[in-house]
């Protein structure tokens, strides 16, 4: 590879990385709005039941059964306009028909649910199988493209969408967890619409009538996504037991207040972790000896802004016991889920990607699976005997930390050939961090994490700062 080459591709990555930047503010900031917002407008059980929909919407994905992670690493290297039009489009038809036919199955299935208002929660939920499934396969598209300016779009005019639909449902005085779910679902719909003009050639045009080769073409691209699939919802599978325990034998209100912890780490784990979407095609890009130097950095850096991230829990804290006294018992879980969050944003950014790009997805699924047996063998047990959602928040973040970190050892001592003590450092801080958070005052243990992080940035400022400035290089480079 010639320099030239690799400096564009270098370029075209961190501009890619830093172009979602503002695309990722709007999710913020909607997630801000249902986070914050929507608990007061609507209520404590209202906002229960729009976490029940949320939550199952997270297994939507579960019935592509993995096809769009197949084309995702199929076509991984591919630009748009080199991309097989035909023999796409016939395997997109045989995965449209899957997701009709999964849709109708789930749908049977959601209307056994007797609790009228988890029923109808339940039924949307089913309904974003279709939707989100054709959607994703177009966002897959662009992102593995590198088109991802489009997807920077889709993303925010998505956000966009939701957040003035429910500010028109506060000032028509109709905002309960019905109307929410029904914007919701209004705003995907008009974003496939939009994502399937952007990439109108995959969806429209002639498609072949040897259906046999577009069922073996659909066959081979699940057989191989499949796995990461599996991987990502055994991943999930870990946080979302708790989820499912709490919402399926405690009361509305407690899951509630549980789901708002969850609600509020979880729109930081999307504003971290979005931007590997941008770093698989960088990465697939760069040459291969590449590779270790540049996990090693972005490693660094990814740890040092999310830690900064936690310092969140302090302003947090003050506005829930001040504001928001129906969901006091918020507090004791939020600094765990914090904690989860830092952890699954970097493993998302660094581990998942550098697995699919080096191609081991057995190993990455083997992982997970391990994971979530031991998540069931600890997590069901504690929760019927104790019935404390803070022991199921415990023991979640202890077996998340555990896996992220897992899959990092993996990954420096058998495919990069790195050093592994940064995870002791890392660790500590950790510790450090829940320690303050239950032994300090807000006050007090603000100063205590201000003087921590400083302490942190002092030991690697030559790292970050080094890194930092090669970015923004980059990014302003003709």
């Amino acid at each position: 590879m010639s320099r030239r080459l690799e400096y564009n591709i270098y370029t075209l990555g961190v501009k890619n990385i830093l172009s979602s930047f503002l695309s990722q503010i709007i999710v913020l900031s909607v997630g801000i709005v249902l986070s914050f917002v929507l608990p007061v407008v609507i209520g404590i059980e209202q906002f229960g039941y729009w976490q029940v929909y949320l939550l199952y919407v997270t297994f939507a994905m579960f019935f592509g059964l993995g096809f769009t992670d197949g084309i995702y690493l199929t076509y991984g290297k591919y630009d748009y306009k080199d991309l097989p039009y035909e023999r796409l489009r016939s395997t997109l038809l045989v995965y449209t028909i899957t997701a009709i036919i999964f849709t109708t199955l789930a749908l049977f299935l959601a209307l056994e649910e007797r609790d009228t208002n988890k029923q109808f929660a339940l039924v949307a939920a089913t309904l974003n199988i279709f939707v989100l499934l054709l959607s994703n396969a177009g966002i897959s598209i662009l992102q593995f493209t590198n088109r991802i300016k489009e997807y920077s779009f889709i993303v925010a005019i998505g956000k966009l969408l939701l957040l003035l639909g429910i500010v028109l449902l506060i000032v028509l005085n109709i905002c309960n967890f019905k109307t929410i779910i029904v914007i919701d679902l209004f705003a995907k719909v008009i974003i496939l619409t939009i994502n399937i003009l952007l990439i109108k050639e995959i969806f429209f045009g002639k498609v072949s009538t040897n259906y046999q080769s577009a069922i073996k073409e659909w066959y081979k691209n699940v057989k191989i996504g499949i796995k990461i699939m599996l991987a990502v919802y055994a991943s999930t599978f870990v946080m979302n037991i708790g989820r499912i325990l709490i919402e399926r034998f405690d009361g509305i209100k407690i899951y509630s207040s549980y789901a708002l912890a969850v609600s509020i780490s979880s729109f930081f784990l999307v504003f971290v972790s979005s931007f590997s979407l941008s770093f698989y095609p960088f990465i697939r890009r760069v040459n291969e000896s590449k590779w270790s130097s540049i996990y090693s950095k972005m490693n660094t850096f990814i740890f040092f802004i999310s830690f900064v991230i936690l310092g969140c829990y302090y302003p947090l804290n003050y506005i829930i016991r001040n504001w928001y006294v129906d969901y006091i018992s918020v507090t004791q879980y939020l600094p765990l889920f914090l904690v989860m969050t830092l952890m699954q944003g970097k493993e998302q950014f660094l581990h998942v990607t550098y697995m699919k790009a080096l191609r081991k997805e057995n190993k990455l699924l083997l992982i997970n699976i391990i994971f979530s047996i031991i998540a069931c063998l600890t997590l069901i047990p504690v929760y019927l005997s104790t019935k404390s959602a803070y022991w199921v928040a415990f023991i979640t973040n202890i077996l998340i930390i555990a896996k992220s970190y897992c899959l990092e050892l993996y990954l420096r001592k058998k495919e990069l050939e790195l050093e592994f003590k940064n995870i002791f450092s890392e660790l500590l801080l950790i510790i450090l961090f829940i320690s303050i958070t239950y032994f300090s005052g807000t006050f007090a243990g603000l100063l205590i994490f201000i003087l921590v992080t400083l302490i942190y940035f002092t030991i690697k400022r030559h790292d970050l700062i080094n890194f930092t400035r090669k970015l923004f290089r980059e990014f302003r480079s003709k």
